[in-house]
């Protein structure tokens, strides 16, 4: 069995916050298979022909899957800026996260459809963006 090791730290001063902020909480998680390491894909634009990017399907409702999602900031090209925001929905087509460009995002998603899925679309242009993402089955 495998191991990810995981933390998180928020920081922030009182001028910014109206009191000090420092909470730093980590983790290890055991993982298994069905896995898939940091890749990058590139998600289709809003209103093409395909209108998203399955990024994770699993035929299995009681697995929950350690995913990791960032907006690499830049268009489908994987060199042009993008001001789009990347747009993640359920199996059920509800919207559950909207990433600006360099935002991320790391939960324990578990769909509790027949077939988990986790879908990935550009909120506007046509152009898409680059999205960086991996997942982990919790064992």
């Amino acid at each position: 069995m495998a191991q990810l090791n995981n933390s998180l730290s928020l920081k922030g001063t009182s001028t910014d916050l109206g009191s000090t902020l420092a909470l730093t909480v980590s983790d290890v998680l055991s993982i298994g298979a069905p896995q898939r390491n940091v890749s990058k894909e590139k998600v289709p634009g809003h209103g093409g022909s395909s209108t998203h990017l399955n990024l994770l399907t699993t035929a299995d409702s009681s697995t929950v899957m350690y995913v990791y999602l960032k907006h690499s900031g830049f268009q489908s090209d994987g060199t042009t800026a993008s001001t789009d925001n990347l747009i993640i929905k359920n199996g059920d087509n509800i919207c559950i996260a909207q990433l600006a460009p360099l935002e991320f995002m790391f939960i324990p998603f578990l769909d509790n459809a027949k077939v988990q899925t986790l879908d990935a679309f550009s909120s506007h242009t046509s152009q898409g963006i680059t999205v960086e993402y991996a997942y982990f089955t919790k064992v």
